[in-house]
């Protein structure tokens, strides 16, 4: 009876070590993909795929020859796409090995697009991992499905774009402004422009005048450079003095305000007093 017993509590025991062992591999595989991830977001998915890659990787896209070996998924991946991929692993295995494994979860691709709006896929994916010999996971073989239903995005610049039609950026804003319940600040300024970054630079600095801002305006970018001085759009407003220039209009484009930006500046930066002052007289009560 002992010695069955005995047997009994190993038998548990190597099991229990068994399953801890599958489950530090699980682990350690949706790590790997996380970071697989947050390498594509920070890099560029193209990279990731061969920062990534296995030495025997191997991908099968869709009406194209196999792709075989790194040095393949290197030429597949040669150009970047500007595209912003990302994923989420929600669920690993591994083999009883330990050196395969896989994981599946699901992605988004963002494309922009030349009227700055972006177009958002989404799908699944499986990658199948494989060790190396120094004990790293590598992806050897990836696969996805895209979903049926895209979503395109109109998105405001976020920098000054003399590319950009003011036009049909107002309309936008004037879109979300009116959805949101909020007033329009025209920045008018340029990439060239200093105290055009330091004033960005000033905001972001300052939570609560940051989240103000956004809760309270919609900011409209509008470019003014050798390239494109926008001179027809902004022939509509008041005269500008200087750079960067706001103008605050209403959710339906009404001018209500002209401010110029040198009387809020302290220094080599903003007064925070004069700003928050300016920014809560127009915003909309």
């Amino acid at each position: 009876m002992l010695e069955k017993m005995f047997f009994l509590c190993l038998g548990f025991i190597i099991l229990t070590a068994c399953s801890a062992d599958q489950q530090k591999l699980r682990d350690e595989l949706l790590k790997v993909d996380s970071d697989f991830s947050d390498y594509s977001v920070k890099n560029g998915f193209e990279k990731a795929f061969i920062e990534f890659a296995h030495s025997e990787a191997t991908m099968l896209p869709e009406n194209e020859e196999p792709v075989v070996g790194l040095e393949a998924v290197k030429a597949h991946f040669a150009e970047e796409s500007g595209a912003l991929m990302e994923w989420e692993p929600l669920y690993a295995e591994a083999s009883s090995s330990g050196d395969i494994g896989w994981t599946w979860g699901t992605y988004t691709m963002t494309v922009k697009l030349p009227d700055n709006s972006e177009q958002i896929f989404t799908g699944k994916y499986t990658s199948i991992w494989k060790k190396t010999d120094d004990g790293n996971w590598k992806w050897v073989h990836d696969m996805g499905n895209m979903d049926r239903a895209t979503q395109t995005v109109k998105r405001l610049p976020e920098k000054f774009d003399p590319q950009r039609d003011p036009v049909k950026d107002l309309e936008l804003a004037k879109e979300i402004a009116k959805k949101d319940g909020k007033r329009i600040i025209l920045d008018v300024g340029g990439e060239w422009c200093i105290w055009c970054h330091r004033i960005d630079d000033f905001i972001l600095a300052n939570n609560e005048l940051n989240n103000f801002i956004s809760n309270n305006f919609v900011v409209l970018k509008i470019n003014y450079s050798e390239e494109n001085k926008n001179e027809k759009f902004l022939s509509g407003f008041a005269s500008i003095p200087g750079f960067p220039h706001f103008f605050v209009l209403d959710e339906n484009g009404k001018l209500l305000h002209s401010q110029d930006t040198a009387l809020l500046e302290k220094d080599k930066s903003y007064d925070f007093d004069k700003f928050m002052a300016f920014v809560k007289q127009w915003a909309k009560s």
